[in-house]
């Protein structure tokens, strides 16, 4: 249940966060994201992982006038940090028009579940243990952590959680959190599309994406956000990105869509550091 895109392009966010947070403080958040696109590409090539990952630019796009102003001051911020951003207009990929848009070069995708199982095997073999089915109830901080689950304790000198959402918050970090619903269809066209990635920035603009198998060209397409809890109704929201998609793409069937349900902290910046 993802488009699988690995980018430091998330939406229009570098001008926000130096106005919020600073330039270093914005310039710190896009260096780490192209490190950890270049290491997640070490990673595969050292350990020998089929997981389809490619190289591709990712562009920022939009036919909103309105949203004109936006994308020029997210290019402004993204060259001012070092970021391989350079703006575009009438941008062809895809077979609709794109007006204008911002471009990271040198990004990537990949398939995410053959990376993951290609890792709990190199876990494994090399004196790792994976749980499954233990739900982590409780956690005690010290110099010998404690972890208790459904199925037992394990104790470790340190403890990372790695989660969507908190699963030990004594900072009620929930609390400065919002969760935001999106969704996806994916399906065989014969249309020409470029193996970049594309992210609309209009309220109805979509993201694209393709993904390859042997002679077969998926499309993966996403869109019709809302915050999770919202009025929305899901079967609409499922025939308004159908709708716009089969207008962009010719399609026959559309074979796959699912949701994806993203939480993000108010002030955009990922929960990463001690648990205090």
């Amino acid at each position: 249940f993802t488009t699988a895109k690995v980018t430091s392009l998330h939406d229009a966010k570098y001008f926000f966060l130096k106005e919020k947070f600073g330039i270093k403080q914005a310039k710190i958040y896009g260096d780490s994201n192209q490190w950890a696109i270049q290491r997640l590409e070490e990673i595969v090539r050292e350990e020998h992982i089929d997981c389809a990952f490619h190289r591709a630019d990712a562009l920022l796009y939009t036919n909103d006038e309105a949203k004109y102003d936006e994308i020029k001051n997210e290019f402004a911020v993204a060259k001012e940090i070092g970021l391989p951003a350079s703006f575009e207009k009438n941008v062809t990929g895809l077979p609709f028009p794109m007006k204008t848009a911002l471009r990271f070069s040198n990004q990537a995708y990949f398939h995410p579940r053959k990376f993951i199982l290609a890792l709990a095997d190199y876990i494994s073999k090399n004196d790792g243990y994976i749980f499954e089915n233990s739900k982590v109830e409780k956690i005690v901080d010290g110099d010998v952590c404690v972890v208790t689950t459904s199925n037992g304790k394990i104790k470790a000198k340190k403890v990372i959680v790695a989660t969507n959402y908190p699963i030990y918050d004594t900072g009620l970090l929930f609390l400065r959190m919002g969760q935001m619903r999106s969704y996806a269809l994916a399906f065989h066209t014969d249309d020409e599309i470029s193996s970049d990635m594309f992210i609309g920035l209009g309220d109805d603009e979509i993201t694209v994406r393709t993904y390859k198998e042997a002679a077969s060209q998926w499309v993966i397409v996403g869109g019709q956000s809302h915050p999770v809890g919202s009025t929305q109704n899901t079967d609409l929201k499922y025939k308004k990105l159908e709708e716009i998609a089969r207008k962009s793409f010719t399609i026959k069937n559309i074979d796959y869509k699912w949701s994806a349900q993203d939480a993000s902290p108010l002030d955009r910046v990922p929960y990463i550091g001690a648990i205090q």
